[in-house]
């Protein structure tokens, strides 16, 4: 048998660099374009903010019909907003009540 000549730092540098651009197109292959995300949240974010308006839209109109006031968040449990009616403030979560 006679040994194979050759130069190992060419080949070597070659198949690296095949190596390298097989990883660069197979990663990209597996991640979606950064392009694609964006939009996407920002959809999302779009249509949570338009569901929080409506919500608060009702809730307001809700409050108005049954002759109470919404008021600013609860200072104890910070979950709910504070109702006010027959003059006292009431939290609905935490059935904290307040006489301004």
């Amino acid at each position: 048998m006679t040994p194979r000549t050759h130069s190992g730092r060419a080949s070597g540098h070659i198949r690296g660099t095949n190596r390298q651009r097989e990883t660069d197109s197979s990663q990209s292959a597996r991640l979606p374009p950064k392009t694609s995300v964006v939009p996407t949240l920002a959809d999302r974010v779009e249509r949570l903010e338009r569901q929080h308006r409506r919500l608060a839209n009702t809730v307001a109109a809700l409050a108005r019909h049954a002759g109470i006031s919404v008021g600013p968040p609860c200072t104890a449990c910070g979950d709910c907003y504070l109702l006010f009616e027959h003059g006292r403030l009431r939290c609905p979560a935490c059935g904290r009540v307040e006489i301004p």
